[in-house]
């Protein structure tokens, strides 16, 4: 989160379980996709 107007800082610590087994991925819904033209710029919310 920005404080001050600086730029932030976020940590995500993801736990991997079951090394090996199948992953089954499923598209989001239609209504959680969007485009946008940079990957720093701001999404619509």
């Amino acid at each position: 989160m920005a404080q001050d107007g600086q730029p932030g800082t976020i940590v995500t610590e993801v736990e991997f379980t079951d090394w090996g087994s199948d992953v089954l991925i499923d598209s989001p819904p239609p209504d959680q996709v969007h485009e946008t033209g940079a990957c720093l710029g701001l999404e619509p919310h």
